[in-house]
């Protein structure tokens, strides 16, 4: 098994990755003579599932993942005051697919808010759904999603004042586990849900100290062989044939 990342679950049928990592810069950057007050991000995400030799001789096969890169959350935690300081996305440049196993890929915006005329910025969730719809013995599907032009806004720029702001990043694998045709198919989804705290604690008026901390949303209960992800639910639908 080749995949990296974090081991996220694992059972008979396959195992489940994610990772996520930022680069925030530490340079402290103000848009214009009067404009606010800002840092640069870059976000990058990985998920991947590997199907097993069980999982590939019932006629499984790796249907669909879905990322979500979610500012909006964001938005809302700096609109409760549990955070003083918002991240977002430029806007005019389109994120990236940086690496992919899918045929196909859909990226879409929920609503967005958009704040500070000085500064092009967008608060929404950015949606990547990799269509996979492939199986393979013992083989892996991996995918990456990533925003280079996103960017922290420091509202009231104080140079002795902590700022914080949070973001969330969902990950989800959607498979075909059984497949018997024209009888019915056993289907398995398994997701994860984090959130990214930044923190930006200025040291003048062009650097600061940059720390972030990730944490994972759990139920109380979670299947067995779950280590990182917010849950896993399957289901059988009946598969219909048509009759001649």
């Amino acid at each position: 098994m080749s995949s990296s990342g974090v081991l996220a679950y694992n059972d008979s049928n396959g195992t489940f990755f994610w990772d996520s990592c930022l680069t925030v810069s530490d340079r402290i950057l103000k848009a214009s003579p009067v404009g606010p007050w800002y840092s640069t991000v870059k976000v990058f995400n990985y998920e991947d599932y590997f199907e097993s030799s069980t999982m590939y001789n019932n006629g499984g096969f790796d249907g669909y993942q879905i990322g979500v890169i979610d500012y909006y959350y964001g938005y809302e935690m700096y609109m409760r005051n549990t955070t003083n300081a918002l991240i977002g996305d430029m806007g005019s440049i389109a994120p990236s697919t940086l690496s992919t196993s899918a045929t196909s890929v859909h990226i879409s915006w929920s609503q967005s808010v958009s704040i500070m005329p000085q500064l092009t910025m967008t608060i929404s969730n950015i949606t990547w759904l990799f269509h996979v719809d492939r199986a393979g013995d013992d083989i892996a599907f991996p995918n990456s999603f990533a925003d280079e032009s996103a960017f922290i806004y420091l509202p009231d720029f104080n140079g002795s004042r902590q700022y914080l702001t949070e973001f969330a990043i969902d990950f989800e694998n959607n498979a075909i586990t059984k497949d018997l045709p024209c009888l019915y198919a056993v289907t398995q989804t398994a997701w994860a849900r984090i959130t990214w705290e930044v923190y930006i604690i200025p040291k003048s008026s062009e650097l600061a100290n940059v720390y972030g901390n990730v944490s994972l949303l759990t139920p109380t209960t979670l299947p067995p062989h779950s280590y990182y992800v917010s849950g896993v639910s399957s289901s059988i639908v009946p598969v219909y044939c048509p009759l001649w």
